[in-house]
């Protein structure tokens, strides 16, 4: 008796994922990262149930591992400007997920690879984003948060001050 195998929710339609909270950061450059990222791994698993050539699926995994490098690179930038304290471990994910691409592309010389694959490279993001990055996300709005909370502090500071100030004066006059 072989079993079923049942895909995750998530992967039916990666487009309509990507609008979905745990996706969303509320940083638009980086949402739209992780949906241009998203989407064009879900082109990759189409082509390969498709039947594309292995030149094509690799065209295409390469622009997948292109803007995977580049994303990395400026959500890690940001983490360093805002001094994210676990910045090492979420490196570390960057680096495991970049070496997995690499390994699938090398496979892809010897084998087309199975729509398995494609899943999990794109389970992976969903994971990532929802565990990983919102870590950082959460961390960023405490930033701006304790910003904001002492640029009020300060401005109510400075109102009270300019207040004690007018009304000495008025009492001059």
């Amino acid at each position: 008796m072989s079993a079923t195998r049942t895909r995750s929710p998530l992967l039916e339609d990666p487009a309509m994922n990507t609008q979905k909270s745990f996706v969303s950061l509320d940083i638009p450059q980086i949402d739209e990262e992780h949906r241009d990222i998203i989407l064009t791994i879900a082109k990759f698993r189409d082509r390969i149930s498709e039947g594309k050539s292995w030149l094509e699926l690799y065209d295409l995994l390469e622009t997948i591992e292109k803007k995977v490098q580049l994303h990395f690179g400026v959500e890690e930038n940001l983490m360093k400007i805002h001094r994210y304290p676990t910045l090492e471990k979420h490196m570390s994910e960057h680096t495991e997920y970049l070496l997995l691409l690499q390994e699938i592309k090398a496979r892809l010389l010897r084998k087309t690879p199975s729509t398995v694959i494609a899943d999990f490279i794109l389970n992976w993001w969903y994971k990532h984003i929802a565990e990983s990055d919102h870590g950082y996300a959460d961390w960023f709005s405490t930033i701006d948060l304790e910003i904001v909370n002492r640029s009020k502090t300060l401005r109510d500071e400075h109102l009270y001050r300019s207040e004690e100030h007018t009304s000495e004066l008025q009492s001059h006059l």
